[in-house]
C-alpha cells in the first residue's frame, strides 16, 4: 500500500463480499463431499483434489492447486483415511474465532486467514459469520497481486 491507499485487488474482494452478502446470509445449505486423504490433512485446512481423486493440503505457491481447489477439511485425517470437505455454505467449527463480516483467504500455511498476501495468487473462500461459523462461498475468483 502506498499513501494509505487500498490496492485495487483488495477493493475488488471487498466489493465481492458486499455484492454477495445478502445471498450469503440467506444460504443455509452446506455442500459436503467425502474424500480419501492422499496425505495427512489437518482440520480447517484448505485442500485440493488431485487426479487420483484424493485430497491433499493446499499450497498457495503452487498455481496447479488453484484450479483443483476442493474446499476446507472439516476434520483431520491420516493418509488414506476418509475426510469430509466443505466447499460451499455455512460451516460451524466451535471455538474457531472467526471474525464476523471478515473475508477469509487461504493463507501461506493452508489455513484460512484475514491477512491477504502482499503478492502472488489470492483465493478468497469465505466470510466469517460469528465466532464459530464461517460461510464458505465457492464462486470467489482467484486474483493475482504483484
Amino acid at each position: 500500500m502506498q499513501n494509505g491507499c487500498v490496492p485495487y485487488e483488495i477493493e475488488v474482494l471487498r466489493q465481492q463480499i458486499n455484492q454477495l452478502s445478502s445471498q450469503i446470509l440467506k444460504s443455509s445449505t452446506t455442500v459436503r463431499t467425502n474424500y480419501i486423504a492422499g496425505a495427512m490433512i489437518n482440520g480447517g485446512k484448505a485442500v485440493y483434489v488431485d487426479v487420483d481423486k484424493k485430497v491433499y493440503p493446499f499450497d498457495i505457491s503452487n498455481p496447479y492447486h488453484y484450479s483443483r481447489y476442493a474446499g476446507i477439511a472439516e476434520t483431520s485425517a491420516y493418509t488414506n483415511a476418509p475426510v469430509s470437505v466443505v466447499s460451499d455454505g455455512p460451516s460451524k467449527i466451535i471455538g474457531s474465532g472467526w471474525q464476523a463480516g471478515a473475508p477469509y483467504v487461504i493463507g501461506a500455511d493452508g489455513f484460512l486467514t484475514t491477512t491477504v498476501p502482499a503478492s502472488g495468487l489470492i483465493k478468497q473462500v469465505g466470510v466469517g459469520i460469528d465466532n464459530d461459523t464461517i460461510l464458505l462461498v465457492w464462486g470467489f475468483e482467484i486474483i493475482a497481486v504483484s
